[in-house]
């Protein structure tokens, strides 16, 4: 097998150095053949990049990187075209208004300098404009990660409008200077709506849901069969799997993002690649933590983690959106946090959910930790204490336990409803490897909680008050479970069942945890 190419972008590094490449050009041929104008949107570590990189290397003409590859033997005149890139990932450390257009500006003036272009203009977007109208030919325009510079001010809504006008500008020069333009390319995980950032640039065509552009970025199940099928036999004998069970594991872990309507459903790249390196399944996505911005916007929302199982949405869902009037659904969708599960064709309606279980686990730690102190030991030593006490049915420890974590959780962010601690509980529960299901339906209601562990099953009933009625709360979930005979539902799985009822009681600006287990 190849060497994984991990942490390379370029396309002419990873065919030179004989790095692996999962041959996406035929996709590339078909959007070079077809249009003018393109964005996608796509997960962080999904191959934008790379993208980018191979369609740059096919308008520089450099044919012989194809070699082997789809394009290769199709008609394409190979003519080398002016190539401008713009990464605004890193443009500068800091993306202050006022820097960022100075990074602009020298962008333009080093391409200037390379062609021996003298530019009169003052201002950086009629700089632009006079570039591309100098140029030897008709120019190639590739721009990645576009919406970084507005998502670090996402929560200071004036510098972002100014980010936002700034490159508004930019792209109004491109739209400006369409005659002497071959081909532009953007790239960005959000997609901030046409009227605002790209507004100056509005006949861009989004392949983000298109449907055959799905598997653009990400590897599908029939990629591996053809690239992976040997290294995969060598890591199922030595973690002793059979190779259906290991595919079926690597699939469980890292496969399941789907973008379109269309079910084709493709892997992480860099999280697959990084799981054959390792030979071990884990998730990969911690090294970047989810942003705080998305975490106080479910919060505003009222979006709890048990939610995202399970979503309806329409088309309009996904809708673009103003920094000044951010919705949670479409960046967890664009980011990654979601996918799409299914399709109802005739209501028009997306199910949506968790891509897999490196994301809902990655997520959910990311989130629990925005509730908890800076010092992530402080989080995850009770959370292994908690798995053990309930290995070993030691319901005094669970609890004296989840007690301390959650005494762990700063008093400003505390949300007084029970929603807000049947979440924390959830969230919990998902991090140290069990089934949780929240509000679990049966014949007489709902149980906030049914956890299903390898020897016991445990039915949660959950109250919260913060009027110092505590033994009043109690006596009613003990009622509610009595009532509507939780237990019976569960009474063939061939495992105890314990009935937990719990009750949140805020004193002192904290929460105290009282509980009992009705036998």
């Amino acid at each position: 097998m190849k060497k994984l190419p991990l942490g390379i972008q370029t396309f002419k590094d990873i065919i030179e150095d004989e790095y692996l490449y999962i041959d996406k050009t035929k996709f590339i041929y078909n959007i070079a053949n077809s249009g003018k104008y393109y964005f996608l949107s796509r997960p962080r570590r999904f191959g934008k990049s790379l993208t980018l990189s191979t369609l740059g290397s096919l308008f520089e003409g450099e044919r012989e990187l194809f070699k082997g590859l789809y394009i290769y033997d199709q008609p394409w005149d190979w003519k080398k075209w002016p190539i401008l890139r713009f990464d605004f990932s890193i443009f500068s450390e800091s993306f202050e208004p006022e820097v960022l257009e100075n990074n602009i500006a020298e962008s333009i003036q080093s391409y200037a300098n390379h062609y021996n272009i003298s530019l009169t203009k003052k201002e950086y977007d009629k700089r632009f404009q006079e570039l591309l109208e100098n140029l030897p030919d008709k120019a190639v325009i590739l721009i990645d990660e576009y919406d970084k510079p507005i998502l670090n001010y996402i929560t200071d809504p004036v510098k972002a409008e100014k980010v936002k006008e700034i490159l508004k500008g930019f792209y109004t020069a491109i739209k400006g200077s369409d005659a002497h333009v071959r081909f532009a390319f953007l790239t960005g995980v959000t997609k901030f709506a046409k009227i605002s950032v790209f507004s100056g640039l509005n006949n861009l065509t989004d392949l983000t849901m298109e449907s055959n552009y799905s598997d653009l970025c990400g590897y599908t199940e029939d990629e591996l069969d053809y690239y992976f099928t040997d290294e995969f036999r060598i890591i199922a004998k030595e973690i002793k799997l059979s190779e259906s069970e290991l595919r079926g594991k690597i699939q469980e872990w890292y496969n399941g993002f789907r973008f379109s309507s269309k079910d084709i459903r493709v892997y992480n790249p860099i999280s697959l690649l990084l799981f054959v390196r390792n030979h071990e399944f884990k998730p990969y996505w911690f090294e970047t933590g989810t942003p705080t911005f998305l975490t106080q916007l479910m919060k505003n929302e009222g979006f709890s983690p048990e939610q995202m199982e399970e979503l309806f949405c329409r088309d309009t869902d996904f809708s673009t959106y103003e920094v000044d009037n951010l919705a949670a659904l479409p960046i967890l969708f664009q980011s990654g946090y979601l996918t799409i599960r299914n399709y109802l064709p005739e209501e028009f309606i997306y199910v949506l959910g968790y891509p897999n279980r490196e994301v809902k686990a990655s997520f959910l730690e990311n989130l629990i930790k925005a509730f908890a102190p800076k010092d992530r030991g402080m989080v995850n030593s009770p959370v292994i204490r908690l798995q053990e006490s309930l290995k070993k049915y030691d319901l005094d420890a669970f609890f004296e336990n989840l007690d301390i974590l959650f005494a762990k959780v700063p008093y400003d962010i505390h949300l007084k409803y029970e929603k807000y601690w049947q979440s924390l509980f959830y969230m919990i529960f998902t991090l140290m490897g069990y089934y949780i299901e929240a509000e679990y339906k049966t014949s007489k209601g709902r149980i906030d909680a049914f956890i299903n562990v390898d020897e016991r099953v445990y039915l949660f009933e959950f109250k919260f008050t913060e009027k110092d009625d505590g033994i009043a709360k109690m006596a009613e979930a003990k009622k509610q479970i009595k009532e509507t005979d939780y237990a019976k539902r569960f009474m063939d799985c061939g495992k105890p069942v314990s009935l937990l009822p719990v009750v949140f009681e805020y004193k002192d600006e904290r929460a105290v945890i009282e509980w009992e287990e009705i036998k």
